[in-house]
């Protein structure tokens, strides 16, 4: 009963243990210094690979950036004061670029101006959802996945569960109840997990790091 739960911990166990070692392998003969940006990924999803699949607010700034450097926005800086200009016309290319613009437009006088020592002076609304759209694009790169995998997990709960059930219980109704707890529990504990990056991921972090350390 508890030899099919044992091949699924197995799995689970192994999976962790491969993806440690394979992190070290991927990154091995990344050069200390790089000239060029290694990729031409946009800021944010830089900082998604800087936060291990946890990207700071630090981002936002970089999706600013980005706008100005594409000239989809007009930013200058005096002293310690920034001037904004927003056109109307604008549109982000994703999600969470239009969240920024938004909000910069919210902010912004009648005529799309926007100015001050600090942008945002109050906790940004909408971080959540553009850090899920942040991750999103970054795991539709190969760059990010879910640092509990759904499906070995939930094969590990659900045999152990049935295992138990073989033992304590002899109603039929017993076991599918068990089945989809361990569903439910498996679900759960992949999806509090958070994400980690892939072996993608983990390379082209390390390739940005040498860029920024050029």
């Amino acid at each position: 009963a508890f030899g099919l739960p044992a091949i699924f911990w197995t799995i689970v166990a192994v999976g962790v243990v491969r993806r440690l070692r394979e992190r070290k392998r991927v990154v091995g003969n990344v050069p200390d210094h790089l000239s060029d940006p290694p990729t031409a990924v946009d800021p944010a999803i830089v900082a998604v690979l800087d936060g291990e699949g946890r990207p700071a607010k630090t981002a936002v700034a970089g999706t600013v950036l980005d706008l100005a450097r594409r000239k989809a926005i007009d930013l200058q800086e005096y002293g310690d004061k920034v001037v904004i200009k927003v056109p109307l016309e604008t549109m982000g290319v994703n999600e969470s670029e239009q969240l920024v613009l938004n909000e910069l437009r919210a902010l912004a006088t009648a005529e799309g101006v926007l100015e001050g020592t600090r942008i945002w002076k109050q906790p940004t609304r909408w971080w959540r959802a553009y850090r899920r759209d942040l991750v999103r694009r970054a795991r539709g790169m190969g760059l990010v996945e879910r640092w509990m995998p759904f499906a070995s997990l939930s094969g590990a709960l659900i045999t152990t569960g049935v295992g138990m059930s073989v033992f304590f219980f002899t109603q039929p109704v017993v076991y599918f109840a068990m089945v989809f707890g361990a569903i439910i529990v498996g679900y759960i504990i992949s999806f509090v997990s958070g994400y980690t990056l892939t072996n993608k991921g983990w390379r082209q972090r390390a390739l940005w790091r040498s860029f920024a350390r050029y």
